[in-house]
Parts: structure tokens; C-alpha cells; sequence
């Protein structure tokens, strides 16, 4: 079974922390602090992974431009808005979506194969892996 989990938290454009988890539960973060914009990876270890073999990687933490950071919050707001949702909480072979604003929380489920997942993924994995987004 395949889960992936977007959390959006926090209420202001450039104070929220949005994170992807992928369905091997590699968790990515693109959070804003001070006047520097980062994307930090935490992969899933040996020792934390189902199976007990798989690893994600190495962790990582990479600066980015603010435009590209904007650009990510592009892509984060599109998933969240995204029209290929389900409204079925046991679809869970799609990116659950989660927003929280003050003590709100919504929650939104994607479809696995959905445009706006796969672009959002493939980009935080471009530029983790160090290539640029396209």
C-alpha cells in the first residue's frame, strides 16, 4: 500500500512549513528561516522502514532561491487545491493532505496518479537530488 502525506501548517504565506511524505514514508520540508529559503529531506532509515531494508538515502538540507521556493509554494497550493481528490478516507494510495491554520484542520486525500502530486514530487526530487525543477 502506497501512503503519501502533504502537511501544510501555519497561517502566513511565508511562515508555513509544507511537507511532502512520499509512499515510503521519505519525508521533504520546505520551510522559510529568516531571509533563507530551505527544502530539507529526512529519508527513511533501516531501522524505521517496514521492511527492514529499505533506506531513503542520506539526509539533506539544501538552500534555494526565493524564486524557487515561491515556485514550490506554487506547486504545494496546486496539490492542495487540486481537483482530483477523493473523498474517501481508506483511499490511502493517494497523498493525504493536510492544512492547519490556527487549531483548523483540513484534510484532503489526492489520487495517486494525479498531475499535481506527481509534478510536486518529481520537483522536490529534482532539486533535493540536486537537478534543477523543470
Amino acid at each position: 500500500m502506497i501512503r503519501v502525506i502533504l502537511f501544510l501548517i501555519s497561517s502566513s504565506l511565508f511562515s508555513t512549513e509544507y511537507i511532502y511524505q512520499d509512499g515510503n514514508a521519505n519525508k521533504y520540508t520546505l520551510f522559510q528561516k529568516d531571509k533563507n529559503y530551505f527544502i530539507a529531506f529526512e529519508p527513511v532509515t533501516k531501522e524505521n522502514s517496514s521492511s527492514g531494508i529499505y533506506s531513503g538515502g542520506n539526509e539533506k538540507k539544501v538552500s534555494i532561491p526565493k524564486e524557487d521556493y515561491i515556485g514550490f509554494l506554487v506547486l504545494f497550493k496546486k496539490a492542495f487545491l487540486s481537483k482530483e481528490i477523493s473523498s474517501k478516507r481508506e483511499m490511502m494510495t493517494g497523498m493525504v493532505i493536510k492544512k492547519k491554520r490556527e487549531k483548523v484542520l483540513e484534510e484532503k486525500i489526492l489520487l495517486p496518479n494525479s498531475g499535481d502530486k506527481n509534478k510536486l514530487e518529481r520537483s522536490l526530487k529534482q532539486r533535493i537530488e540536486g537537478f534543477p525543477e523543470k
